[in-house]
């Protein structure tokens, strides 16, 4: 879409990363698009940044915990996190190199340079990522039943009596 007037986009880029296995040979070749958060303005393309993290030493004393009680302990990771979240702000970006096929000039027409990408999902690199992430991950959790730690925002427990 077209930059509205009163707006500035984002840049974008894209960081690269070769996966090696223990042996040092290659077994993926991954690219990441990248918002260039560095440029956001706080309250018009984000109103909050922070996301609670564990603390090890909350970590060390749950297992330990359920150590004792003979307790069972799920850990889960969930992959490209932050590309499912909706953002709540109205944010845009400039397209990453190479987005838009040159015509036959070889040479973009005015039209395509002014266009952006207008982002409906967080992308890494933007300030509220992990904020984001977070609201939503909580929510999830505590429907089907775990409640969060008073201590600890990044550590959720079920009590099951079963």
């Amino acid at each position: 879409m077209e930059l509205p007037e009163e707006r500035k986009a984002l840049p974008s880029h894209w960081v690269y990363k070769i996966k090696r296995d223990g042996a040092g040979n290659v077994q993926q070749f991954k690219a990441r698009l990248v918002g260039g958060g560095n440029h956001q303005i706080e309250g018009i393309d984000y109103q909050a940044t922070y996301a609670p993290t564990t603390r090890l030493g909350h970590i060390r004393l749950a297992l330990a915990i359920a150590a004792k009680y003979d307790l069972e302990i799920h850990q889960m990771d969930v992959c490209t996190a932050f590309l499912g979240v909706d953002l709540e702000e109205e944010i845009y970006m400039h397209p990453p190199q190479g987005y838009f096929y040159l015509v036959q000039t070889g040479r973009l027409t005015k039209t395509l340079r002014k266009m952006v990408l207008r982002l409906r999902k967080s992308l890494y690199g933007l300030k509220q990522s992990s904020h984001v992430w977070y609201g939503t991950f909580e929510d999830f959790v505590i429907s089907i039943g775990f409640v969060a730690s008073l201590a600890d925002g990044g550590l959720f427990v079920l009590h099951n009596k079963a």
